[in-house]
């Protein structure tokens, strides 16, 4: 059990809003903080997956969008159904990233086909290489 005093030092070393340190009572050590809030912000229930799900799927890059911004939205759905024990392959990575594009991004899936292996950081590549021409 944590003194009072590493008690407060932990709870100032968080960085926690105010109104979430309900959540974490008084803390043992930083193993058990990590689990209270996980269990609380990343619960592993089929709800969860789905709409984490339907998140990457709605996400559609929009003509004159910001490519990076786009990929960054990607990577942050896929981190988060990782995190709840739904991970995604690097493979599909790619394949929703080329199906999020828009329709003036679309000559690059011929490029891939004759790729081997595809995978997410070269379909980034790719994706900003696009944008960058489009915009010239």
């Amino acid at each position: 059990m944590l003194s009072l005093e590493e008690q407060l030092e932990l709870r100032q070393n968080l960085f926690l809003e105010k109104q979430l340190l309900y959540l974490i009572g008084d803390p043992e050590d930083l193993t058990t903080v990590w689990e209270k809030l996980a269990n609380q912000f990343q619960k592993k229930t089929w709800a969860n997956k789905l709409e984490l799900r339907q998140n990457l799927f709605c996400l559609r890059l929009k003509n004159g969008e910001s490519a990076q911004e786009h990929v960054k939205a990607m990577i942050e759905e896929f981190e988060a159904l990782s995190v709840i024990g739904d991970p995604i392959s690097e493979e599909d990575h790619a394949v929703h990233l080329l199906a999020s594009q828009p329709d003036s991004y679309k000559m690059l899936v011929p490029a891939f086909e004759a790729n081997v292996v595809l995978t997410f950081k070269v379909v980034t590549e790719k994706s900003i290489h696009e944008e960058r021409k489009l915009k010239e």
